[in-house]
């Protein structure tokens, strides 16, 4: 016991997952880290993870005249549980300059962002600036399951000697993911304040999170000889797909309480301290799981859960789509030019919706789920709502020294690209 042996208490708290050395931020000049985390010694520990996935697939061809038709399923079983301690269980302690310190002004009495303080004043003052870690609540079995469904029909037709197109339709499903038991996940009611229990009392084991049924993608292709030596060839597809940690899947309900209990403490302002470093930190209260399947959310609790829209997730989709001209100058040698281009729909974006928006005041005065239930943690927004687009322009020549093997020497002359990215704030 580390920290209970230094004289620090609340750290150590007489559990095996709790009697590590705590991780030691000291920021500013001549700051340091020291202790256990996964900031510091690469150390997510405890950790407990199970990740299963069954998968059943089914293509058919039928040739029928000029037709090639094609058609399948492929049905997928996605099973997780995940225990982990992103934040160390014995405690992860971050102590600021600006504790111990007031900010300097320039000559027009203008905030400079310098601070006369110092992170290691903060350390041996025992004044720490922030304060993180991890619970995990007990008699309950944690465990996400998610069905994903894929279907699609497609055709390549042989329209004449010169002109071939492709057309199919794709439907895809991520159904909302449930916990593997009674109490397995939690989530966040943004209108109550309240934790959602999954499978208990009026609360669903998709935490009321509604399914995405609308996914239905074509797919569009067409190539048509010009001339004997030049042909023209343009497609557009569309996909989605599950994207980054959490944006359909795992790692946010089963963060959440009734599983997880991330505590997050912060300072009302860059003066503040959290709490006596030689005092110790508050307990969480471990909640039993209530008949109804909600109680109110506790303050200094992290949660994660789906937000725009609310109570339902949107599927991160990619569009793609080019155009290309390709003409044979010699037997052994072609020149191509093309357009490419895809955007992104929904891209996966983790947001604190209850983050201090910029004013005068303390941090709490200005958190807007503070004002509206006392909340002064990050509640973390899966809300899905990033954009981005690439453009681009590409042209080839090639030659090689024999049909067989046309494209082993060919030659990329240019490739101009433009790319930028796009995005909205949640709520």
């Amino acid at each position: 016991m580390p920290a209970t042996d230094a004289g620090i208490p609340g750290l150590n708290l007489g559990t095996a997952e709790t009697s590590g050395m705590p991780a030691f931020y000291v920021n500013g000049n001549g700051g340091f880290n020291f202790g256990y985390s996964l900031a510091i010694n690469q150390c997510n520990c405890p950790l407990a993870e199970t990740e299963n996935h069954f998968q059943w697939v089914t293509n058919w061809t039928k040739i029928v005249s000029n037709h090639t038709i094609g058609w399948g399923a492929d049905l997928r079983r996605a099973q997780q549980q995940r225990i982990p301690s992103d934040s160390h269980r014995s405690g992860e302690i971050t102590f600021d300059p600006s504790t111990t310190g007031s900010f300097e002004a320039d000559l027009a009495g203008q905030n400079t962002g310098q601070t006369t303080g110092a992170g290691m004043a903060s350390l041996l003052l025992g004044v720490p600036d922030a304060f993180s870690r991890y619970f995990t609540g007990s008699g309950l079995h944690p465990g996400l399951r998610q069905t994903r469904l894929f279907f699609y029909a497609q055709d390549t037709w042989r329209a004449t000697p010169r002109l071939t197109l492709s057309h199919g339709l794709r439907y895809e499903n991520y159904l909302p993911q449930n916990a593997a038991s009674p109490g397995g996940a939690g989530s966040f009611d943004p209108a109550t304040g309240e934790v959602l229990i999954a499978g208990v009392g009026s609360v669903s084991k998709s935490m009321n999170v509604t399914a995405y049924t609308t996914g239905f993608i074509p797919r569009l292709g067409v190539a048509y000889q010009i001339q004997p030596k030049t042909a023209l060839r343009a497609g557009y597809g569309s996909s989605f797909t599950p994207a980054g940690l959490g944006a359909v899947f795992g790692q946010a309900p089963d963060y959440d309480p009734p599983i997880i209990l991330p505590q997050q403490l912060n300072a009302d302002t860059s003066y503040d301290s959290v709490y006596d470093l030689y005092t110790g930190p508050p307990v969480p209260t471990l909640h039993t799981v209530a008949a109804t399947g909600r109680y109110p959310l506790p303050d200094n609790i992290s949660v994660y859960y789906f937000f725009d829209p609310p109570n339902r997730y949107r599927v991160p989709l990619t569009e793609f789509w080019n155009a290309a001209i390709q003409h044979q100058i010699t037997p052994s040698m072609s020149i191509e030019a093309a357009y490419v281009g895809n955007v992104g729909r929904h891209i996966y974006v983790n947001a604190n919706l209850n983050q201090a928006v910029p004013g005068p005041g303390d941090f709490n005065s200005r958190e807007r789920f503070y004002q509206l239930f006392g909340l002064s943690q990050g509640l973390y927004s899966i809300c899905n709502c990033d954009n981005s687009n690439y453009h681009a322009l590409q042209m080839k020549w090639g030659g090689t020294s024999g049909a067989r093997t046309r494209l082993h020497r060919g030659l990329l002359l240019l490739e101009g690209a433009r790319r930028y990215r796009t995005g909205r704030r949640c709520g």
